[in-house]
């Protein structure tokens, strides 16, 4: 159940992703709207970079920890 759910949410956010970067492209956007999609993308990605650099830390603090409790 859980794993559709997410599935389903992935292709959501795969739509979501192609509808602002369409935004982006049209030049029939209006400057404005351009310039909340370029901060929707940006501040989006910044948030997944530090996600993704915070799990890779934990990972590897896991691995330590991993290695004391065998000792």
């Amino acid at each position: 159940m859980v794993s559709r759910s997410l599935n389903s949410l992935m292709m959501a956010l795969d739509k979501a992703v192609n509808a602002i970067i369409r935004i982006l492209e049209d030049e029939r956007t209006p400057t404005m709207e351009k310039l909340s999609a370029a901060r929707l993308i940006i501040e989006n990605s910044l948030k997944f970079r530090e996600q993704q650099t915070l799990l890779q830390r934990v990972e590897e603090l896991e691995k330590q920890m991993k290695g004391v409790y065998t000792l």
